[in-house]
């Protein structure tokens, strides 16, 4: 009998059979494979040695070119250090030398002006200007001498320099002619609301016989007052009605041979503002000069030293005072020039030291009218009125109290007769300058 081939097949042994050739193909397959995986990585790390290597050998190439090129910037440097050192330790000696021959020129001029005690100072052998009467401050003393007689023959220092109209607005940094316009737009609106009171107070400084005195319109001399307005805090900010009787005097009309310059010192009390405290007053000051010299065609002969000449663009308040005295002394004799100078212990302060610069300045004016009254030098009349809304304390110390005017809360004037009388006393001014 036949067995079927079916059966044949699922014979246990067959089936064996089958399943140890299949192992062993599988084998043989596997073992070709991990033969060629080996190969195959083999080359891969050989190929990735080789990039490696030619990638160090370029970073050596590059550290080398890094390197050498340190080493040049430090060659560099230190050659720059050297250089500077060596520079330096010649300015050192110049300056030495400087410093030297300065300190025996001062000791030879300080003994050529002790020895003087009034009349010409020679300067290579010519009259050079003038020492006046002893003070405790130099720079016055000197800002007090009278002018030099004319003299086709006098010697200017070889470091002073005539300036023109332009080169003082930009060299001292003056500004613009609409900020006292808007300054007095800024009194006019606040004039508003100041109390009836006020008003009178203030009125009541027209009917003082010293400030008459000071007024005179029938050509009187230089002269300065003080007006202490005792009034604490009764005011609008750091406007006083004091402000606003100052803000009607310059808007008064008047004859073209008066002129009013004026500062308001409680608009400009903020640092960074480009007018605030002494120095920025004095600037607003020689501005307006400045201006109405320009606008009559002044021909101005502004002379300054060298030294001068650099702190007028620094703001120096010495350079400017002495801006500021030349800019009168050439201003006619025959003008009258009223200095208004509102809410002056606003710079009372010692912050940022505008205490001593303020004190400066008081005393420049004051030796200035002086100078002017006594016609010591040659300008126009000069009439200062500087005033405090409450009281002045620093101030105060530098005027002879025979120039000094206190108002009172018991002095007023009411309203209704204040704004008659002040209507009455500008009409008056106005009569008095034509």
């Amino acid at each position: 009998m036949a067995v079927p081939s079916r059966i044949f097949k699922q014979h246990p042994q067959h089936e064996a059979s089958v399943i140890a050739h299949s192992v062993d193909a599988v084998t043989r397959a596997a073992a070709r494979v991990i033969d060629r995986v080996e190969i195959l990585l083999g080359k891969t790390v050989v190929s990735t040695l080789h990039q490696t290597e030619s990638i160090n050998a370029n970073v050596r190439q590059v550290g080398i070119g890094v390197k050498l090129i340190h080493d040049r910037q430090l060659e560099v440097l230190q050659k720059s250090v050297t250089q500077e050192q060596q520079y330096s330790e010649k300015l050192n000696a110049l300056a030495g030398a400087f410093e030297a021959k300065l300190e025996n020129a001062t000791r030879r001029l300080t003994a050529e002006i002790r020895s003087i005690q009034a009349g010409p100072l020679e300067f290579s052998g010519e009259p050079f200007g003038y020492i006046g009467p002893s003070t405790r401050n130099p720079f016055l003393a000197l800002c007090a001498a009278p002018p030099l007689p004319p003299s086709d023959h006098l010697l200017l220092p070889p470091a002073s320099r005539i300036y023109s109209y332009g080169q003082l607005y930009q060299q001292a940094d003056l500004p613009d002619s609409s900020i006292p316009e808007n300054d007095l737009e800024e009194i006019r609106r606040l004039k508003a609301r100041l109390s009836d009171a006020l008003i009178g107070r203030s009125t009541w400084l027209m009917v003082t016989d010293r400030f008459c005195e000071w007024l005179d319109f029938s050509g009187g001399g230089s002269d300065l007052i003080l007006v202490d307005g005792n009034l604490d805090t009764e005011s609008e900010g750091k406007i006083s009605s004091l402000s606003a009787f100052c803000g009607s005097f310059i808007e008064a009309r008047k004859a073209p041979h008066f002129l009013v310059l004026y500062h308001f010192c409680g608009l400009h009390t903020q640092f960074s503002d480009s007018l605030s405290g002494p120095r920025g007053m004095v600037r607003n000051l020689i501005s307006q000069l400045l201006r109405w010299h320009e606008t009559e065609g002044t021909p101005l002969t502004i002379t300054l030293s060298d030294p001068n000449c650099g702190e007028l663009s620094g703001h120096q308040l010495p350079s400017l005072l002495v801006l500021f005295r030349e800019l009168m002394q050439q201003t006619p004799s025959g003008m009258t020039l009223y200095c208004l100078i509102d809410g002056i212990s606003e710079f009372e302060t010692t912050n940022y030291d505008w205490e001593t610069e303020l004190s400066e300045t008081v005393g420049f004016l004051h030796t200035l009218v002086e100078d002017l009254r006594q016609a010591s030098i040659p300008g126009p009349a000069f009439k200062i009125l500087l005033t405090a809304a409450q009281r002045s304390i620093t101030v105060v110390q530098q005027i002879h109290s025979s120039d000094q005017i206190a108002l009172s809360g018991s002095k007023v004037l009411p309203r209704s007769i204040g704004a008659y009388f002040e209507e009455d006393f500008l009409a008056a001014i106005a009569d008095a300058t034509t």
